[in-house]
């Protein structure tokens, strides 16, 4: 094994971040993932469960274009003006960052 391989080996998890499932040689490319979870990650731009609040990223089911920020962002704005994710807080990603 090189050195580079052995330090990657080292740093690397060997099991799934999120189900303890062990990690093949995908890992690194997969964020600590196995297959089966890294599949199941929810793009934020494409959610089935509706649309989400341009500030806090809440989803909401029904939100109108026009009033594109959820209740409690309209009723007491945040310290920043935006978030931006590349995934919704859902399962498999909420074991992983709880």
């Amino acid at each position: 094994m090189t050195r580079l391989r052995a330090w990657l080996h080292a740093l690397l998890p060997h099991s799934c971040l999120a189900c303890d499932a062990p990690l093949g040689a995908e890992a690194a490319a997969q964020m600590g993932l196995c297959d089966r979870c890294h599949r199941d990650l929810e793009p934020a731009a494409q959610s089935a469960r509706g649309d989400a609040c341009r500030t806090c990223g809440c989803v909401i089911v029904g939100m109108s274009p026009a009033h594109p920020l959820c209740g409690a962002c309209q009723a007491q704005p945040p310290p920043f003006a935006a978030l931006h994710v590349a995934w919704r807080y859902a399962p498999p990603l909420d074991r992983v960052i709880a």
